[in-house]
């Protein structure tokens, strides 16, 4: 299971600036039927957090994923093999692009953001720099989020 200590240390000193809407196991278990290689960070935060807001207006976390025409306009252009996880309330959306052809065994799955200015899927960057590295993974990503928007306080 994923190690999510720096979030819980998180909510238990910041507890009213998250919002857990829990995912129940049945869920979660479609979830894998639907993809059974979505990545094991992003599965476990589902189980042990479900849906989350952190912040009034940071980031929503929607606890599964969504067709990204749901949150843009259809005609915008189509968005192959993209599913979204969260959004920041500002027009950017985190999700993944699943490449099923990269590779023989099981797809790889590419942490991306979109933005609603130009649409583009890109790779998602973690927040602990100047220098906009890319997150190889949810955790990571989670991590250097909560650690930013928490850096005020």
């Amino acid at each position: 299971m994923t190690d999510y200590t720096l979030i819980h240390e998180y909510i238990r000193k910041y507890p009213n600036d998250f919002k857990i809407n829990p995912i129940a196991s049945e869920k979660t278990d479609q979830l894998v039927q639907e993809y059974p290689d979505v990545p094991q960070d992003y599965l476990d935060f589902v189980r042990q957090f479900g849906a989350m807001m952190i912040g009034n207006s940071g980031y929503m976390l929607y606890g599964r994923f969504t067709d990204p025409h749901k949150i843009f306009d259809p005609g915008v252009r189509a968005f192959p093999d993209v599913v979204l996880i969260g959004d920041d309330f500002a027009g950017a959306s985190l999700g993944y692009r699943i490449n099923k052809q990269c590779s023989l065994n099981s797809p790889v799955w590419e942490l991306i953001e979109i933005s609603c200015e130009n649409y583009e899927v890109e790779p998602a960057y973690l927040f602990d720099d100047d220098d906009l590295n890319d997150a190889e993974n949810f955790k990571d990503w989670i991590d250097s989020y909560i650690k930013y928007w928490f850096s005020d306080c």
